[in-house]
């Protein structure tokens, strides 16, 4: 299949950074050509591509893989919940949206996929190649719990939030299901992969438990990212100084060994202060608990910002 980038090394693709709207397009062009077809995957529609002569803005774009998820954790603040059904956003659905953006100029500088827990969606790894052709910043929410549903998708990540509650085992799967040692084994495998950013989402509920997991993490050579909860009241007791980090900026702390970093979160109803569309299965919408409205060809992304 001349020109698909199914046929193309590992190397060529993840090194792809369009600087301009004709080559993303070029990019989606090609994943389109032909008909392009893999193992998981029916064809991806084809469309002419043409960009509207407007001025280019940015975007993030939110994709809600699935609202099935294998984890069960009471506080939940995700898109998913462990008894959603197995509503699956299809790869030729994400591709229309793409296709959409490309052509009024939104460019996705972010994309994120999430869920529920992405990596139970079949067609995971081709729809992370889909979003990575076109030269944004990939990254995934995962729990880590399926090291072999995982690894396909690694390649074209440039980042991965893996969710964990506890570096206690049991304390892990009584809070999540998940169980501690895929968690482990899903990093080691990430961390095979050259140049993919990998953080650990960690609820702060107990002082002494956070600072434990930190330094559980440090070991592992992952870096953290403390989530603030709503009703949490910990914030003022946590001192990172005394645990060996240095703030750098109001959020990111780094420690002493000079590479380990310590960032910090609140949950608040603004989870994206960018221009963000989030995707899912009912459509599309800016706001993650606004109203989605249905997906269909030539739809006016600008003015849906604007709403």
């Amino acid at each position: 299949m001349t020109g698909s980038l199914a046929m193309r090394p590992f190397s060529d693709v993840r090194q792809v950074r369009p600087e301009s709207v004709g080559s993303a397009r070029a990019l989606l062009a090609l994943w389109s050509d032909n008909g392009h077809t893999s193992k998981t995957t029916q064809k991806t529609p084809r469309a002419p591509l043409s960009i509207r002569p407007t001025a280019a803005i940015t975007v993030k774009a939110r994709f809600l893989l699935t609202r099935k998820c294998s984890a069960r954790c009471g506080y939940c603040h995700n898109e998913g919940q462990t008894d959603a059904g197995a509503s699956l956003l299809s790869l030729h659905q994400i591709a229309a949206v793409l296709d959409t953006m490309v052509r009024q100029n939104c460019l996705p500088q972010e994309i994120v996929l999430s869920g529920g827990e992405p990596t139970l969606h079949k067609q995971v790894a081709d729809i992370a190649r889909l979003c990575k052709s076109t030269g944004a910043h990939v990254s995934m929410a995962s729990h880590g719990g399926h090291p072999d549903l995982l690894e396909p998708v690694l390649p074209w990540l440039d980042e991965l939030k893996l969710h964990i509650d506890d570096a206690d085992p049991d304390r892990q799967w009584r809070s999540m299901g998940i169980a501690l040692g895929s968690v482990q084994q899903s990093i080691a495998i990430a961390q095979q992969f050259r140049g993919l950013h990998l953080v650990a989402n960690h609820p702060l509920a107990q002082v002494q438990r956070t600072a434990m997991f930190v330094a559980w993490a440090r070991q592992l050579r992952v870096h953290v990212k403390i989530i603030h909860r709503l009703q949490s009241r910990l914030q003022p007791f946590m001192r990172w100084k005394n645990l060996g980090y240095t703030p750098l900026d109001a959020t990111t702390w780094l420690h002493r060994n000079g590479w380990h970093r310590l960032f910090t979160k609140r949950c608040t109803d603004i989870h994206n202060p960018e221009p963000t569309f989030f995707v899912d299965t009912q459509g599309i919408r800016t706001r993650l608990e606004g109203v989605s409205q249905p997906i269909f060809p030539g739809q006016d992304l600008r003015a849906l910002l604007a709403s």
